[in-house]
């Protein structure tokens, strides 16, 4: 055996021991890649739903028809979780409640 074949039958080993060092540590990389970007996403989704829920209430006041002939007032904003395809998102909408009929509705949430 001459010595480029004896160097070769010594280093083939450890290259394919490095090489799959590299595509198990390139995997676990776009693992975790992956999900900051699900995670970014959903942070944005939840910024652009708590928006347009701001929108939402701006266009409607604070007094609205409640659906069973009282009328429903603004109480607060409050915060919302919904699972959607890039995980859970968490926005925040108007709230109001009415005094007659006793319930309760977030503003968005029929949409």
């Amino acid at each position: 055996m001459d010595e480029q074949t004896d160097l070769r039958t010594r280093m083939l080993p450890a290259a394919g021991e490095s090489s799959k060092e590299i595509v198990d540590k390139a995997t676990e990389l776009e693992g975790a890649v992956l999900a900051t970007v699900l995670h970014l996403r959903a942070i944005w989704l939840g910024m652009l739903l708590s928006q347009w829920g701001a929108h939402l209430a701006t266009e409607t006041g604070t007094r609205l028809a409640c659906g069973r002939g009282g009328k429903a007032r603004w109480v607060e904003r409050r915060a919302k979780t919904v699972l959607t395809l890039v995980g859970r998102v968490t926005y925040r909408r108007a709230y109001d409640h009415c005094a007659s009929c006793h319930q309760g509705e977030g503003l968005g949430d029929w949409a």
